[in-house]
């Protein structure tokens, strides 16, 4: 994953015996306690709240390079929730760039026909604010014909023209929940390793 040490690291203080939580997934290889974030489930979330909202032309949003990992989860989610209400999964509104420049001309794009999305699920919030701030130029109204929903709940969310519903990440919670696993560890060096998992809500705003 961009901007992790490399796996040598994570080995060798294994095998030092060094206390150790991993956040959000485990290198391969290796056993040890970790706070899970399933990035599958809030964004089956998010669509299934698209959907309820009577959005039948989901789309998706993101740069696709940003995190493997979490993109292809999170598409799964999303292609999860269109499964679930019986939509469409079409891969042409499924909007992931390789960069932000190209990412005004494929949305341009996207929403230039009739038969144009009514939502959009972003991979996170400032793709989130990206797309609201083109559609506005655009003269696409959110949420009376678009709706948007980000992921993560950042606080550039509430703070744009038009207030972003978004699913929250609990870093409070995975922070805990890790401090208190490292501590058990140091307490109790014999003690099997634990997994705990953590889940997003979602946080309603005007853009959905």
């Amino acid at each position: 994953t961009p901007g992790m040490p490399p796996l040598d690291v994570y080995y060798d203080l294994h095998k030092l015996g060094i206390p150790t939580v991993f956040l959000v997934r485990l290198p391969k290889g290796l056993d040890g306690n970790v706070v899970r974030f399933d990035n599958i489930q809030p964004a089956f979330k998010a669509v299934d709240y698209l959907a309820e909202c009577g959005c039948e032309r989901i789309a998706m949003f993101g740069i696709r390079h940003a995190n493997p990992d979490a993109v292809q989860e999170r598409l799964e989610g999303y292609r999860k929730g269109l499964r679930k209400h019986g939509l469409p999964v079409n891969d042409d509104w499924i909007c992931m760039p390789d960069s932000l420049d190209k990412a005004r001309a494929d949305l341009s794009m996207l929403f230039a026909g009739h038969n144009r999305p009514d939502a959009v699920f972003c991979l996170n919030d400032v793709y989130a604010a990206f797309l609201i701030k083109h559609l506005t130029r655009l003269g696409i109204d959110i949420p009376q014909h678009v709706k948007v929903v980000g992921f993560d709940n950042k606080s550039i969310g509430a703070q744009l023209s038009v207030p972003l519903t978004s699913m929250e990440v609990p870093v409070d919670v995975i922070g805990e929940r890790a401090a208190d696993l490292l501590l058990r560890q140091i307490r109790h060096p014999e003690a099997n390793f634990k997994k705990i998992a953590v889940n997003a809500k979602i946080v309603k705003r005007v853009s959905a």
